[in-house]
């Protein structure tokens, strides 16, 4: 029987499907993409940065690169059910990104998250009532700092004016 190899997913393969009467041709397993040696460079450059970007996401201890082509992916990982082509890296079926185990958010939410906070934290400016100080935040300026307590005087250059 195959399995999934992310955290926590209970997929089951198309025969076991089958027995619990269920939409089988819904289900489906994807192995993890293999390096493509003997295409252009693009395609080698390409197919490695997947395969790495498909382990990271898998996140699991014990898959070593060298023994990853034994393992599957469910097709409830992907948006769309299933990964996008190769040269289509911008797509977020590049590589799986929907219920990656670990209690992780997506990419996309993540990265939407980010952009909100950041977005906040800028076009805002108005501060928090938490940000404003209190009474126990004012600091007593002239036990600090001796030239604050001697006097000032005022003189007419003090305040910008031409003296004829």
């Amino acid at each position: 029987m195959t399995h999934c190899v992310i955290v926590g997913c209970n997929g089951y393969s198309q025969s076991k499907a089958k027995k619990l009467n269920t939409d089988a041709e819904d289900y489906c397993y994807f192995t993890i993409p293999k390096v493509h040696l003997h295409q252009c460079g693009k395609a080698k450059q390409l197919s490695e940065r997947r395969r790495r970007k498909w382990l990271s996401r898998i996140y699991r201890r014990g898959i070593l690169d060298a023994n990853a082509d034994n393992y599957f992916v469910y097709s409830r990982h992907f948006v769309s059910g299933r990964p996008s082509n190769l040269f289509d890296d911008r797509n977020p079926d590049w590589a799986p990104s929907v219920s990656l185990g670990y209690g992780l958010l997506s990419p996309n939410k993540s990265r939407y998250r980010r952009r909100k906070e950041r977005s906040q934290r800028t076009g805002d400016r108005t501060p928090n009532h938490a940000d404003e100080p209190d009474d126990g935040d004012k600091l007593d300026a002239t036990r600090h700092s001796p030239a604050l307590t001697a006097e000032i005087k005022l003189t007419p250059l003090a305040f910008g004016t031409r003296i004829s």
